[in-house]
Parts: structure tokens; C-alpha cells; sequence
């Protein structure tokens, strides 16, 4: 996630996908369940990009399923990730 000199930083969405596309051969599968389920990704309050290309806030992390928070909208509307065919993009 940090800038080098040599590159840049990777991105939260790219981290998330690496991590994937890894799983079977650089991550266990089962680790990679726990590891989703359980480390929140998206900090409260970061700026995400939705995939209808709407901007929202992190408002809060649902237990169980990181890669899904509760988004706020800007015109205020909460949106539970997990219940909607929404996902995050970066």
C-alpha cells in the first residue's frame, strides 16, 4: 500500500484482488475466508468509489464480511453493501 520510488502504491480494490487471484498458491484458502471475514479493510470514514461510480464514506464495517461496509451517500442515504448488488472499486 506504501509509494516507493520505483512504483506506486497499490490500491485497497488491487490488494483485494492480488489476494484472490493468489488464493490456492500464495494464500491458504481458508486463511484467506478469515482474514475477509474478520480485518476491516475500508477505515470509517475513507472515501470509497462505488461500482455505479458514486462516491460514499465508510460509515461502518459489518462483522462477518469486511469487503462489504455501510456506506453513507452523499445526500445521506446508508447503504448496507451486504444487501445490495453495489461493490466497491477503489
Amino acid at each position: 500500500l506504501s509509494k516507493r520510488s520505483y512504483k506506486d502504491a497499490f490500491s485497497i480494490a488491487d490488494v483485494i484482488r492480488i489476494m484472490k487471484e493468489s488464493e490456492g498458491t500464495m494464500f491458504d484458502p481458508e486463511m484467506l475466508e478469515v482474514f475477509f471475514k474478520y480485518v476491516p479493510l475500508y477505515c470509517k470514514g475513507s472515501e470509497v468509489l462505488l461500482s455505479n461510480q458514486e462516491k460514499a464514506l465508510v460509515y461502518r464495517n459489518n462483522r462477518g464480511n469486511m469487503l462489504a461496509p455501510v456506506v453513507k451517500l452523499r445526500n445521506g442515504t446508508l447503504i448496507d453493501l451486504r444487501e445490495s448488488s453495489l461493490t466497491i472499486l477503489q
